[in-house]
């Protein structure tokens, strides 16, 4: 019988050292698991707290996040209820704690018997009713008081599988008739005309011809960034974050004659940015280097395109540890240190240039707060007017937000530098 230490083990690293997920070790059926456990996590932790008669005592963590597995492999394995129980009690006693054994089946019995009760989330706290931290809904129903509702229930579904089309290859319909040919069905982007989503993710080495560059995966919002920064031939464009590529890339496909240089910091990034380069067969320079410092180069750009680190808000359906890692004091940290790459790239753009800052951010804090502190303290930075379908006009750019089925949430404001 199959247990559970495994996805114990890589549960712990998230929910109480504070490690971001990978599901490194973990076999297909593992990462699933773990994945149900940090999309539900408020709402498991909600169950535990009324079936269990007093807390666990923080040297047992492991048991804690042991009923978690449990309960995920409760609600979402196809296998019978009873098997998922039997999993989790032979579990702790592969944790040594077989004392255990019948807190953990009596607890998960318990959760068998209410969990209509527990997933309405009647009578029980927002965070439970929509398995996001109580600081995050109420930052995102400040900020977007109408759409919060459809925010929150995107968050917990399942993220599309998106390919950006290299149109340098193939046509969006060519590659279209490939899919059918195959038998893999889809949908049109009406956003973007490179992007295909698909119904059903797969390895992207089953992909068509994914290894002769034909096309790439990258979700439909974050492909807009491209388009929007619009490069014209023979300019000098800067990705000033450019890990892990594919931005930097789509340029390069919509116009392979530009001089693009691809920023990052971080050397393991930097070699994915480079696979994927190699991959695709195009050429750039790549500077693995800190912004701050490469700013003080004497280089200058027609175009910059800033995808700055942000709290990933627009993206917690692909990353739910997210919800578990962010806290309330990160969004001032991460809007300072936004804006300090914000100056950094203003330094290397030409007079006439323009510069894209990008966020997968819904939080205005990130967004359009820092735009406007950014315009006040700018003379010669004046704020370009965009627009394109299925966007909210912000106050200072445009804001995607994550729908069901369709693209993560994404900020892009554009700024002209005067000459």
């Amino acid at each position: 019988m199959r247990h559970f230490k495994q996805e114990v083990s890589a549960t712990l690293d998230t929910v109480s050292k504070g490690r971001p997920y990978s599901g490194d070790g973990l076999d297909a059926l593992g990462k699933q698991v773990l994945r149900r456990v940090l999309n539900h996590y408020y709402e498991y932790r909600s169950a535990i707290n009324e079936l269990l008669n007093k807390p666990l005592p923080k040297k047992h963590e492991d048991l804690y996040c042991l009923l978690l597995v449990g309960m995920a492999a409760i609600d979402h394995l196809h296998q019978p209820v009873h098997a998922s129980v039997n999993a989790a009690v032979e579990t702790a006693k592969v944790l040594k704690k077989g004392w255990a054994t019948g807190l953990v089946n009596a607890t998960l019995r318990g959760f068998i018997r209410k969990r209509d009760t527990f997933h309405s989330g009647d009578a029980h706290s927002e965070e439970s009713l929509w398995n996001h931290p109580e600081w995050l809904i109420q930052a995102i129903k400040r900020d977007w008081p109408h759409q919060c509702d459809s925010i929150l229930a995107a968050n917990l579904s399942q993220a599309p599988m998106t390919l950006r089309v290299n149109l340098q290859r193939t046509t969006r319909d060519a590659y279209t008739a490939l899919l059918a040919s195959e038998e893999l069905e889809f949908s049109l982007s009406d956003q973007c005309d490179s992007a295909i989503r698909l119904d059903r993710p797969l390895p992207v080495k089953e992909l068509p011809n994914f290894e002769s560059g034909w096309v790439s995966v990258q979700d439909e919002a974050a492909q807009l960034a491209s388009i929007l920064l619009a490069p014209s031939e023979h300019e000098r464009i800067l990705d000033a974050c450019a890990a892990p590529g594919g931005k930097a890339c789509h340029l390069l496909e919509l116009m392979p004659s530009i001089d693009l240089v691809a920023l990052d910091i971080d050397p393991a990034r930097c070699e994915r940015i480079e696979d994927n380069f190699k991959r695709l067969s195009l050429k750039a320079t790549l500077h693995c280097d800190d912004l701050i410092a490469f700013a003080k180069s004497s280089q200058t750009f027609d175009a910059i395109l800033l995808d700055a680190p942000c709290s990933g808000t627009g993206v917690i359906r692909r990353h739910p540890d997210i919800k578990l890692l962010r806290q309330p004091s990160d969004i001032a940290k991460l809007a300072a240190t936004q804006s300090r790459l914000l100056e950094a790239c203003w330094t290397l753009l030409k007079p006439g240039g323009r510069l894209l800052y990008a966020t997968c951010s819904i939080l205005r804090a990130e967004n359009d707060v820092v735009i406007d502190q950014f315009l006040q303290k700018t003379p010669n930075a004046t704020l370009t007017p965009i627009t394109l379908p299925g966007a909210y006009l912000s106050s200072h750019g445009l804001q995607y937000f994550p729908e069901i089925d369709r693209q993560d949430g994404f900020f892009y404001s554009l700024i002209a530098k005067k000459v």
